[in-house]
């Protein structure tokens, strides 16, 4: 799907809480397919320091069509909003 193809982006932002993101994402995957709806989810980490477990989740959010954004540096949730 192209971006221009889907109704809505919901954005979940996050910050050194990996395992709290991923029950996030896993229950809003479950009810946008369950609504069969052009919904994408974008994952903006605002550079958490979690790094392996965030890997772990990026790998995750990858194999499922989540595209994820890491902030260089921590910006703040405005910025990460």
């Amino acid at each position: 799907m192209n971006d221009s193809d889907y109704i809505l982006t919901l954005a979940i932002t996050t910050y050194n809480r990996p395992e709290e993101c991923h029950t996030c994402v896993k229950a809003s995957v479950d009810i946008i397919n369950t609504l069969a709806l052009p919904i994408k989810v974008l994952v903006v980490d605002d550079h958490s320091d979690a790094c392996r477990s965030l890997s772990d989740l990026c790998l995750y959010l990858d194999s499922i069509g989540v595209r994820t954004i890491r902030h260089p540096t921590n910006l703040g949730l405005a910025a990460a909003r």
